[in-house]
Parts: structure tokens; sequence; C-alpha cells
């Protein structure tokens, strides 16, 4: 048996203290089990999607409000033994703020770089997210909301794994906008957002604020490509660019929304918004960049 995690584990929070932790693992893996140690309770997982050959797997559950604050330690096991993220750990643990306590919430967004060789530049890319850590360690937070650009998809138009756009963007402007997509780029196109979060999530500090910070993702331009939804209408309809948007929005329901529903304005419309209460505070998250034009954010 594979006892890896490949993407995850992901601490989400849904609405009405239900919380969701997900994971990515090899096709055919047994179906994984959530133990919640801090609650004394067990989960089984769901199998909620299809990335290529990997599988996407749903745990939810909730959490009664405590007197007092309380840290719920799980861990993600089959058949009793415990799976591993990539960096060997077997266990994680999230605050439950107690019913008097002020939550303590953190902000994230623009998490990464428009491309490879500024990240290669930076030094230091995760300091803030190793910052987070030693703060959440001091003071545990309860929430964290993300703004969008969780992931940098930009890339797309130069990777090596997409070499039908490359030739495509050799094309004068009328070229690329009457291209129809080929069965071939299609292909590429679902590999490299297939691949992206496993790829820009991986980093060790961050995918420990991902396992131990309930998060709320709203997304943006950047986890489509830059600018989408602010180019000329014949472009932003074009085949190519409809093709690469379907497939982030695709990805971005599975690791960003978890494949959930529960707390959407529109379950079954074409828009993204969420809403959701925690503990006193009303949260909308305004989904601009489904329905964006030149002329209009949302619909």
């Amino acid at each position: 048996m594979n006892n890896q995690i490949i993407v995850g584990p992901i601490l989400g929070f849904e609405e009405g203290g239900f919380y969701t932790v997900c994971v990515l693992l090899e096709q055919g893996s047994t179906p994984p089990v959530l133990e919640i140690r801090g609650l004394q309770q067990t989960q089984p997982f769901t199998k909620a999607a299809k990335v290529a050959e990997k599988e996407f797997w749903r745990a939810e559950f909730q959490v009664p409000v405590p007197m007092l604050g309380l840290q719920v330690a799980y861990v993600v096991q089959v058949n009793g033994t415990a799976l591993q993220d990539l960096h060997g750990r077997v266990g994680w643990s999230f605050y439950v703020p107690g019913s008097a306590e002020q939550p303590l919430i953190a902000y994230a967004s623009c998490n990464g770089f428009s491309s490879a060789k500024l990240a290669r530049d930076t030094d230091k890319p995760y300091r803030l997210w190793e910052r987070m850590k030693d703060l959440h360690q001091t003071r545990p937070f309860s929430l964290l909301l993300m703004g969008g650009d969780q992931v940098y998809a930009d890339e797309i138009w130069e990777s090596k794994k997409c070499p039908t756009l490359q030739r495509w963007n050799g094309l004068d402007a009328e070229e690329q906008e009457d291209a129809k997509v080929s069965a071939r780029m299609a292909s590429e196109i679902a590999g490299f957002y297939d691949g992206l979060y496993a790829d820009r999530w991986k980093d060790e500090t961050m995918s420990l604020m991902f396992a131990s910070v309930p998060s709320i993702m709203m997304w943006d331009d950047h986890d489509i490509f830059d600018g989408w939804g602010s180019y000329p209408e014949r472009r932003h309809s074009c085949d190519v660019f409809q093709e690469v948007f379907r497939h982030a929005s695709r990805v971005y329901d599975v690791f960003q929304l978890r494949c959930s529903s529960r707390n959407r304005l529109s379950p079954n419309g074409c828009h993204r918004t969420l809403r959701l209460v925690f503990r006193d505070f009303h949260i909308l998250c305004l989904d601009n960049r489904s329905e964006r034009t030149m002329d209009q954010i949302m619909s």
C-alpha cells in the first residue's frame, strides 16, 4: 500500500461548525478513514473527484463549540496505518476557540510568482508562511481567509508541458483567436492544471499551515492566468482561452472549494460566490472572475 498523501491534508471550514479534511491519493487507494482524536470519533472519506490518475478524498465532520479553547488532533489512516504527507508527518491538529473567545483570523493572498524565474530569484520565497507558523505556535489561528491567487498558473503559456500552446503563442492575434483546440492541446492543458496544486502547495511550512488552520478560499485571476476576464471579448471567448478556463475552474473546485456546495450562494450556478458564518463573523467571498468581462465584474 502506498501510504503517502500527494496533496494535503487540506483542512477547511464549511459552515455551521462543519469542517473538512481532504487529501489527494494515488488511484486505487483503499478508502481512508479520518480519526479525530480530539473528539474521539472517526469519519469515512468519500471519493469526491478524480484528478488525472489520482483521487481526491473528502471527509466532513462537525465540531461543537467548546466552553474553552480546544486543540483537535487528527490522523488519516488506512487499515489502522497512518498516512504521511510529503514531509513524513503523520498527524496534525487545529484550534477551535472557546465560546467566549475572540477567534484569531489570518488573511493571505498572492501565494506565488508570475514566473518561475521570479521564484528562483527570490530569497526565502516562503518567509511569510514561516512567520505565520511562528505566530500560530504562539497564539493559534482559528481560520485562514485566502483572498485569491492561491496558485499562480501564468506559467502555462511557457510551460514545457504545453508545447502546442507555445506554438499557438507564435501565431498572430487573429490566428490565435480563430484557432480550435486540438485533442493534444486539450490533453496538455488538462495535464498542466492536474499537476498545478501538487507542485505549488508542496512547501513544508505552507502544507503544514493548510493542514493546521481551517481555510476558506476565494479565487482571483492568477488561479486561472493573469488578467482573466479583462481581455477583449473575441480573445476572452476564443477556444483556447475557454479551454484553459475550463480546466483551471475544474481544479479550483476540487482543491480550493474542496468539492463542496454547502456554502455556495449558487450551488448549481456558474459563479462561485461563498457565504458563511464563523462565530460572530458573516463572511461573503465574491467570485469576481467566473463572469467577469470588460464591461462587468459580476452579472
